[in-house]
């Protein structure tokens, strides 16, 4: 008992001890508080690094030890970064303060520093620097918090100048970065990021302001020789060329944003470039050909920008010069034309007009071997379509069908009952259960252009758009047609066969709808369909090895079908995919169809006179013959009488 006793003193002690020691260490607490940094403006996904870049030296002898400029000094790493010469960095200190002492940041320092960070100005040993907080803050809905936490109040130990590196959720969006200046005498720090015009480096609200630039691309196009608007404006109201012809002349506007670069990378890269299939850019002296930025048109040259131009597309390459003056983003707008070419033998020819645009993304990763760092990309795309009636060329679901044609329209021969004259079929390619009997070869046609009178479509006379001649499976073809309404009229049987004059009228309707387009893209621009296949393609080239490739989606037109239509009968064409080839073919996989040939019909015997029936041709001709004789018999009279 005793024993116990001795035990429950000496725990009872032990704890009286430790509760004296707690309570002596709470009597006089060094006070901690939370430092923040509060951040405006970001976008969703957007991720924050900070690096403490500048310390400011509270007396003599850490100034003296530091080489500090003015009692600023390098915080490590940077401070052995800058030591080039020996002097500590403090040469680029003395260039970055003025005569009023004051410590002047430019896009230039920004840019050293963003390299540096990166590893990319220094030995092997120097290429990590590693971030304040080893997280990166992430923004949501446009605001994000960095926290300092537990610094001891008073404590100056985070005070000094830091960098923020942006990096943007959206491949599209170019950050410079921003320096902070974060004081002990305050609780909280701020900076917000600014899409504008304002400068970021004397933001009036004394915060630091990132600059932020949103890179956009868009392309129009327009045809004044459009043949859908011209007879019918309701019907495709906007001159967008999505369907055309060949001799059409397509007016292209392409805009797009430069970042507000500055100085902050060594040598920025911004290039506009331009792709056409079955299209000619017109690039003579007498084309148009205009650059604009800012809204003001400027001409080619050294400090701004230069063009490379062929029938097949261009390249826009902007000077440094030009860049490292844009402060801002900006506008771009470049005009060109490009005229629609003869394509080949095909039921639907796709003329492919594709823009991209390349630019310097991120300061950090520049260095001598990738001036302007690594690149980001952007693309933008307009079809345009030319038909053909009975083409040579399709492609079905499960194969390539090319060298096989349509069955629209079907010359047939007949007898006077309308019987086919021979068992021969011609089966359609499409829908391979329906067919026409006795194909008819060596009937003439010609096809008309329509015109508006009165508000009526007629036929145009005067507009011949193509002659063709019924081959030995009867089919007509045309080729090289915009949509729109257009007359078939039969010029000359053949041999045996009396002629179907009557103008049909034949009708070509397109429907287009916007298409989702995924694709990836490598570090050197090169696209592909999949990432599998950016991704093999990458670590195939010892260069972009196991670097990273890029998810890009974009909008734009596609055909999904399109319509002949014979009198009241229509054969349409729904596509699955569009397969694109070398050179003008375009291959099409066909989803579904409704191909129905329809047949003009020639009656096989003499061809008729225009009025009356043989009986009444028979008494004119026996008429003429009295009256000619009467007339013999008269004047022989005559002339005996006289004798």
């Amino acid at each position: 008992m005793k024993n116990f006793k001795k035990i429950m003193a000496l725990i009872i002690t032990a704890v009286m001890v430790l509760s004296m020691t707690s309570l002596a260490a709470f009597a006089d607490p060094e006070p901690t508080h939370d430092r923040s940094i509060s951040i405006e403006g970001l976008d969703e996904g957007d991720k924050v690094d900070f690096y403490k870049i500048l310390e400011w030296a509270d007396d003599s002898e850490t100034a003296d030890t530091y080489h500090a400029v003015q009692g600023w000094y390098w915080a490590e790493p940077f401070r052995t970064i800058f030591d080039k010469n020996g002097d500590m960095g403090s040469k680029k200190l003395y260039d970055a303060i003025n005569d009023k002492n004051q410590l002047i940041l430019t896009d230039a320092l920004a840019g050293d520093i963003a390299r540096a960070i990166n590893g990319t100005t220094v030995e092997a040993a120097h290429t990590t620097v590693e971030p304040v907080n080893d997280d990166p803050v992430e923004a949501v809905n446009g605001k994000a918090t960095y926290t300092f936490e537990g610094e001891t109040v008073g404590s100056t130990d985070k005070d000094g100048l830091y960098m923020a590196i942006v990096t943007p959720a959206d491949q599209d969006v170019v950050y410079n970065p921003v320096f902070i200046h974060l004081d002990s005498s305050t609780n909280d720090d701020s900076f917000k990021i600014i899409e504008s015009s304002a400068s970021y480096m004397n933001d009036p609200t004394g915060t630091g302001a990132a600059k932020k630039s949103r890179v956009t691309l868009d392309k129009e196009a327009h045809n004044s020789r459009d043949y859908t608007d011209s007879l019918d404006e309701e019907a495709d109201p906007v001159d967008d060329g999505d369907t055309t012809k060949p001799g059409d002349v397509l007016t292209f506007t392409v805009t797009s944003t430069i970042p507000g670069y500055g100085a902050t990378f060594e040598h920025p890269v911004f290039k506009l470039s331009d792709t056409m299939n079955c299209l000619k850019l017109l690039h003579g002296e007498n084309d148009i050909f205009t650059v604009k930025v800012d809204g003001e048109e400027i001409e080619a040259g050294t400090d701004t920008y230069t063009l490379e131009a062929t029938d097949d597309g261009y390249t826009i390459t902007f000077a440094e010069k030009l860049l490292k003056g844009l402060h801002v983003p900006t506008a771009l707008e470049v005009t060109y034309t490009a005229e629609v070419l003869e394509g080949a033998n095909t039921n639907v020819i796709k003329e492919k007009n594709t823009v991209e645009v390349e630019f310097s993304h991120d300061p950090s990763t520049e260095n001598d071997q990738t001036p302007g760092g690594e690149r980001q990309y952007k693309k933008d795309i307009t079809n345009h379509y030319t038909f053909s009636i009975d083409a040579n060329n399709l492609v079905g679901p499960d194969k390539d069908r090319i060298g096989e044609s349509g069955s629209e329209i079907i010359k047939i021969g007949v007898d006077k009952d309308g019987n086919p004259i021979t068992s021969e079929k011609v089966y359609s390619n499409v829908t391979e259960t329906a067919y026409q009997e006795s194909p008819l070869e060596g009937a003439a046609f010609t096809l008309y252009g329509a015109k508006l009178v009165d508000g009526e479509i007629v036929i145009d006379t005067e507009n011949i758009v193509g002659t063709t001649t019924s081959d030995a499976s009867g089919r007509l073809n045309f080729t090289g047609l915009d949509a729109g309404t257009y007359f078939l009229q039969e010029t000359k049987a053949p041999a045996g066969y009396v002629k179907n004059s009557d103008p049909v009228k034949v009708t070509i309707d397109a429907t287009l709808a916007e298409q989702k387009i995924t694709e990836w893209y490598d570090q050197a621009g090169n696209w592909y369909e999949t990432e599998a296949e950016a991704q093999a393609a990458a670590n195939a080239n010892a260069e972009l090895k196991n670097k990273k490739v890029t998810k890009y989606e974009y909008k734009t037109d596609e055909l999904v079908s399109y319509t002949v239509t014979y009198g009241n009968v229509a054969s349409t064409y729904t596509f699955g995919h569009v397969h694109e080839s070398n050179g003008n073919v375009i291959k099409w996989s066909i989803a579904t169809s409704s191909e129905a040939p329809q047949s003009i019909a020639n009656v096989k015997g003499v061809e008729l006179p225009s009025t009356g029936g043989i009986g009444t041709t028979l008494f004119y001709i026996i008429g003429a013959i009295l009256v000619v004789g009467a007339g013999v018999v008269l004047i022989t009279r005559r002339r005996m009488s006289a004798n």
